[in-house]
């Protein structure tokens, strides 16, 4: 597992806050940085229909699962679990009580606003840093190598071709994720923009 910087500030911080928020991209480590941070949390993970409906069914139960607190994972599947939360972190005052996370940034971030100003310490993760590389013993002589491997952690910690990473990447990514942010009609000519990022 890489070392990833941020984590001590997570740690000090859930010391200090009830709620911590970790966003970014898919795939750039924010569920294993949460359950790295936090191993005795229970972890559940809204994308499952199980756990969905178990949240749906009693929001206020469901919050209140975790005795040594809870990763939501995931959260902007459900966006009612934000105003539970608020009320459910006033009334304990429990700091390091929720940490969740979520990858469509834009979406999370209006929700949080809304409903956790001052609440909650917000971190957005991004795929490793090129200090996080070297560290881990990644480092490359040429920063071209960097470019055409990306920073992605899968790519180092199950040591995967590029090649084979990334079409699917952007795949799911363009259907998924970017399509709800932005309305990407087109995908075709999306996937032809990124074809002409430069090579090695």
């Amino acid at each position: 597992m890489i070392k990833r910087d941020i984590a001590e500030q997570i740690r000090l911080m859930a010391k200090k806050m009830p709620v911590i928020s970790i966003t970014g991209p898919r795939q750039s480590g924010k569920t294993t940085v949460a359950k790295m941070c936090f191993p005795n949390y229970r972890y559940v993970n809204l994308e499952n229909p199980d756990t969905m409906e178990e949240a749906m069914s009693d929001p206020r139960s469901f919050l209140e699962t975790g005795k040594n607190g809870l990763i939501i994972d995931e959260i902007q599947a459900f966006p009612k679990l934000f105003s539970y939360i608020q009320t459910i972190s006033d009334e304990h005052n429990r700091p390091g009580e929720f940490v969740i996370t979520g990858s469509q940034n834009f979406l999370l971030s209006a929700k949080i606003s809304q409903s956790l100003a001052g609440r909650v310490f917000v971190v957005h993760l991004l795929p490793l840093s090129l200090t996080e590389l070297k560290n881990a013993n990644f480092a490359m002589d040429n920063f071209n190598k960097y470019i055409k491997t990306g920073f992605y952690p899968r790519i180092y910690d199950k040591d995967i071709n590029p090649s084979l990473f990334y079409p699917s990447y952007i795949q799911t990514y363009a259907e998924r994720d970017l399509r709800q942010i932005v309305n990407v009609s087109n995908l075709f000519l999306f996937k032809n923009l990124c074809a002409l990022l430069p090579e090695e």
